[in-house]
């Protein structure tokens, strides 16, 4: 479920819009889902991000104070751990993007979030799939680089 902090927060960065919608619990499963709270039109806009509130590899290497060293383990190490950096960096640091983060799914051994955190029996369950193929690539990835 998205913090409340999150649409305000939102809101107020130049670009932003946030339109006739609400966050609810997802019906898709765990987590969080976005729905109207009124009829709208083909073409309407109903959620916008400005990209200065992305996190994204191109910001992490423009941080004044990480981005040369981000950079650097990006050539090392890959784009995914350069972000998980940046990522990290933010999230020590209570970033002004502090209500973005706390959307981010959190290791627990109750809740496991993350298909990193998921057991064999749970990822067979993809099989077949290109999600399979895709957990399969990122849980080889992240054992190269541990």
């Amino acid at each position: 479920m998205l913090p409340p902090g999150l649409f305000r927060w939102l809101a107020a960065m130049p670009g932003a819009h946030v339109g006739p919608v609400r966050v609810g619990p997802s019906e898709c499963g765990m987590g969080g889902g976005l729905y109207l709270t009124e009829r709208v039109s083909d073409g309407d806009l109903l959620f916008a991000v400005p990209h200065s509130a992305v996190m994204s590899v191109e910001a992490a290497f423009a941080d004044p104070r990480l981005g040369t060293g981000l950079a650097a383990l990006s050539e090392s190490d890959g784009d995914r751990a350069a972000l998980a950096g940046f990522v990290a960096s933010k999230l020590l640091a209570s970033d002004a993007r502090s209500p973005y983060l706390a959307t981010l799914p959190a290791r627990s051994a109750v809740d496991p979030q993350h298909m990193l955190w998921w057991g064999r029996d749970e990822v067979s369950l993809l099989e077949g799939t290109g999600a399979h193929r895709e957990c399969l690539r990122l849980r080889e990835e992240v054992d190269e680089v541990a």
